[in-house]
């Protein structure tokens, strides 16, 4: 499959509790340096396009 890789490490972040709720709720905190609100900023982007590309897929089957 070619977008196994984004899956496995979607399915990573699952299973370390990491899912676009929690992750924009650590993003909106105040007391975050900038560098560490970027990277939540990505990791946020991230997990929101695997989101959506994992329930595009469940409703291909």
């Amino acid at each position: 499959m070619k977008f196994s890789f984004l899956f496995r490490l979607w399915e990573q972040l699952l299973g370390a509790g990491i899912t676009p709720e929690t992750v924009a709720s650590a993003t909106s905190s105040s007391c975050m340096p900038a560098h560490a609100a970027t990277t939540l900023g990505l990791l946020e982007s991230l997990t929101i396009q695997l989101f959506v590309a994992q329930k595009k897929l469940e409703h291909r089957s």
